[in-house]
């Protein structure tokens, strides 16, 4: 029971860093756009940083998507599972979510498969993709990014 709260807390100190960094990232209110999809709220976009790319507020995070059982039931290798993920990676899309952030470590690559599956029709040039690797050998980093590229189905990697 302590071990559960301990991870609890870790997890929500880890949630309010991400959150200061987001608000540092994307500002408060600086260069704020909106879109409204139909039967929706109205999206928040910002420009990141230095990019000129428009990135919605609220981002699509892929850890629950490649392991398993991370905040419950749930095996990336179950098709029914990953169709799952696949329908909402499509749903958030369609209300306006253009931010996709995932990892190779996730699940040795699960949820960069369910990622590229999921956003699989959708232009490059309408989503902004972050992923993460993990090596620190640039030969390492160069085969992760290859195989993170053929996992998400993208010719490109907006941020790693």
């Amino acid at each position: 029971m302590e071990e559960q709260i301990r991870k609890r807390h870790a997890q929500s100190d880890r949630i309010r860093v991400v959150r200061a960094f987001c608000l540092h990232l994307f500002g408060q209110n600086q260069d704020r756009q909106q879109r409204k999809h139909e039967g929706a709220q109205t999206m928040i976009y910002s420009i990141l940083g230095k990019t000129g790319r428009k990135v919605s507020r609220i981002g699509f995070g892929g850890a629950t998507a490649g392991l398993k059982n991370y905040t419950g039931a749930f095996d990336p290798q179950k098709q029914a599972d990953r169709e799952g993920v696949v329908a909402a990676i499509r749903r958030a899309y369609e209300l306006g979510i253009n931010y996709f952030d995932t990892a190779a470590g996730y699940g040795d690559g699960a949820s960069e498969e369910i990622f590229g599956e999921g956003l699989a029709g959708i232009p490059e040039e309408e989503i902004f993709l972050a992923t993460k690797a993990f090596p620190t050998d640039p030969k390492k980093v160069r085969a992760s990014l290859e195989r993170s590229l053929k996992n998400l189905r993208r010719y490109r990697i907006d941020l790693i």
